[in-house]
């Protein structure tokens, strides 16, 4: 079913997907039981369909779900425990919650700096992402600093002309405009 879903999502049928996901859900809770990483990963991922969908509360509750699973199965130091911070760190700034957005941006941050070091893609989105927060909240001298920080990663990464480091450039003009 978890195949079906992602099929589904890519081609913009979000209810099928959803329906699918759930069923996916049910499956593995009681093949794997409610504690297993694949349990954790329907829970993100009805929660990513629910945040495509606009049901914020509803996808914050099976990110939490599936942070709660990945820190008992996982724990704090590993890479998919960083996704549902970071999961959780976007609905919440999209709710209008920064500063509780910008915690979990940080804990995302911390936890991928030290699993994935500074040159992954993941933590220049981690890097890019504490940006925007800063940004949003005022902080443009410490946004400054992260989106740099990102577009120095993308850079490395990707090379000038990719669309990461051309967004991450852009936001670093951007704030550096905003600044003056």
């Amino acid at each position: 079913y978890n195949n079906i879903a992602t099929i589904l999502d890519d081609q913009g049928e979000k209810e099928e997907a959803l329906t699918m996901h759930q069923k996916a859900l049910v499956i593995r809770s009681k093949a794997l039981g409610p504690d297993h990483v694949d349990t954790a990963d329907s829970y993100n991922n009805i929660a990513t369909i629910l945040h495509d969908q606009d049901k914020k509360e509803e996808a914050l509750a099976m990110n939490q779900k599936a942070l709660d699973i990945r820190l008992k199965a996982l724990g704090t130091d590993h890479a998919d425990t960083a996704d549902s911070y970071n999961n959780i760190a976007n609905i919440l700034d999209d709710q209008g919650k920064p500063e509780e957005a910008l915690a979990m941006h940080q804990k995302a941050l911390d936890i991928r700096l030290d699993v994935l070091g500074t040159d992954h893609e993941d933590t220049a989105d981690s890097f890019y992402s504490m940006a925007i927060n800063l940004q949003n909240q005022g902080e443009l001298e410490e946004a400054i600093e992260f989106g740099q920080k990102a577009l120095e990663i993308f850079l490395e990464i990707h090379g000038p002309d990719h669309p990461s480091t051309v967004e991450a450039r852009e936001l670093v003009d951007e704030l550096t405009e905003q600044q003056e």
